[in-house]
């Protein structure tokens, strides 16, 4: 089965406790995989509004299921957790996108695996790196730690401690989504 690495990223309301509902619904769904967490961290916002900094982080997990079913199913994740898409770049309970799917190459109307610019964001790179820091990037041929070093997004990453992010390892969870 191939690897999948979906981010998630929040900025409205209690974040690490959005975060711990999107593993636990990502848990239900992908029964089948244990799923891997990265560490959390806390990224400076990108778009034209003033919000509230983002509590981001990157899952690994394994699927058959086609790239289009999983979009499916992270919209309903983000659909039943109160993700209104409103305004683009603007504030969030929850963001869940899919930002690699084994060596696929996707690029069609709704999606696009890697997912666009993963190579110049430092808030996606950085816990990517973490989790597999030699993944090779499709279309980029590099490694995910070798990106990380060479971006230059000047935005602000910095770990984030708390009861939930107690560790700078990746975690594994159960199936049923627990930590």
């Amino acid at each position: 089965m191939p690897l999948i690495y979906i981010g998630i990223g929040t900025n409205i309301g209690n974040r690490e406790l959005q975060i711990a509902e999107a593993l636990e619904h990502l848990g239900a769904v992908f029964q089948d995989t244990n799923i891997r967490i990265s560490p959390l961290y806390e990224t400076a916002p990108e778009g034209p509004l003033e919000q509230p900094d983002y509590l981001n982080a990157v899952v690994e997990l394994s699927s058959q299921r086609q790239p289009q079913h999983i979009l499916c199913l992270l919209q309903k994740i983000e659909e039943n957790m109160g993700r209104e898409r409103s305004i683009r770049w603007g504030p969030r309970t929850i963001d869940l996108d899919i930002l690699l799917v084994g060596t696929l190459q996707i690029n069609e109307h709704n999606l696009v695996v890697p997912h666009s610019r993963l190579a110049q964001r430092r808030f996606v790179l950085q816990p990517l790196a973490d989790l597999n820091p030699n993944i090779i990037i499709p279309g980029t041929g590099m490694p995910a730690l070798e990106l990380l070093n060479q971006c230059t997004d000047a935005f602000f990453v910095r770990p984030y401690s708390s009861e939930i992010a107690d560790s700078d390892k990746p975690r594994e969870t159960a199936a049923e989504g627990t930590w």
